[in-house]
């Protein structure tokens, strides 16, 4: 029984949805970001899904897997079963969407220290996050491992239900072979 779960667990492996709003600067960000489920460090090859919107000074810009470009350098994105993190201490790593074509004026950038999102001069020079829309950006700076996005759990994931209705299925099994045996033994 518990090989047949351990299949049907690893076979019901869902895309975690990580969602944020988050201030930068004078600018904001709002994230949602879906990976293959794969905890730890995260590769570009592990997002399959992303919507970032950005705003700065009253305009509003979508960047998303139809019309940007995704790039992870490194290994300081990491997700747990709740949180999606990046380690802004670390050396030479960075994260950025920006929008494809003549529309790549407009971004969204994480980095370490060491790694530059932007070549413009008065980016910070350690870990940062950075907004940019029509060839501004602003900035927000900071140090250590920063949750950037969480899972919204208010739905249970499929494989949640698919391990009820299995545990409920295996009761409800050992609940009939009990009868059966007290229905024997009585008779």
């Amino acid at each position: 029984m518990s090989a047949v779960l351990s299949l049907l667990t690893a076979s019901f492996a869902e895309a975690a949805t990580y969602i944020s709003n988050r201030s930068v600067g004078d600018g904001s960000v709002s994230l949602s970001i879906t990976t293959d489920g794969t905890l730890g460090a995260l590769t570009t090859a592990n997002i399959s899904d992303w919507t970032v919107v950005l705003t700065r000074g009253g305009a509003s810009v979508t960047a998303n897997s139809a019309n940007s470009t995704l790039t992870i350098g490194g290994d300081a994105l990491s997700a747990t079963a709740t949180d999606l993190l990046f380690d802004y201490s670390s050396a030479f790593d960075r994260v950025r969407i920006g929008l494809s074509g003549a529309a790549f004026q407009s971004w969204w950038c994480i980095q370490s220290t060491g790694q530059g999102c932007s070549s413009g001069g008065g980016a910070p020079s350690g870990g940062a996050e950075f907004v940019a829309t029509a060839f501004s950006y602003t900035s927000q700076q900071y140090s250590g491992v920063q949750t950037i996005a969480s899972i919204n759990s208010a739905v249970p994931e499929p494989a949640t239900w698919a391990m009820m209705i299995i545990g409920f299925g295996a009761v409800g099994s050992m609940v009939r072979t009990s009868r059966r045996r007290h229905a024997f033994s009585a008779a």
